[in-house]
């Protein structure tokens, strides 16, 4: 049996994009605010510069002023870009609520009364 609704497929696509986006957005959040993942990261970029180092690809120089900026980044940055999180997921919300604000008022019956018209007109086209 054929059945053809745009609006239920777009629905359907919808629902699927925004629990994808929100899974992303909770991982990424939780990366990003898990005490020992942040320590791993830093610990990995240590690793990594040390290997690069010894792997003849950067100097001594290049190795300790990476180092120094990583000290440094967590010594001035890092909270306030843990901080920031919060703001970005404020902002999330406003535009969440403003969009259930706009969609909460629900179907226009005109919109409804168009759509009964259309299918009714093809119903009698049909029928003869």
């Amino acid at each position: 049996m054929m059945y053809k609704n745009t609006y239920l497929e777009k629905m359907g696509e919808l629902l699927k994009h925004v629990m994808d986006v929100a899974n992303d957005i909770e991982k990424a959040v939780k990366e990003l605010t898990d005490d020992e993942n942040i320590k791993e990261m830093f610990r990995s970029d240590v690793e990594y510069i040390m290997d690069k180092f010894y792997g003849g690809d950067i100097t001594v120089e290049e190795a300790l002023n990476n180092l120094s900026m990583l000290k440094i980044y967590a010594i001035s940055q890092l909270d306030t870009h843990y901080k920031r999180i919060v703001d970005v997921l404020d902002d999330l919300e406003k535009k969440i609520k403003k969009l259930k604000k706009e969609v909460s008022e629900g179907v226009v019956a005109d919109v409804v009364e168009y759509i009964v018209k259309t299918v009714e007109s093809a119903e009698r086209e049909l029928k003869g």
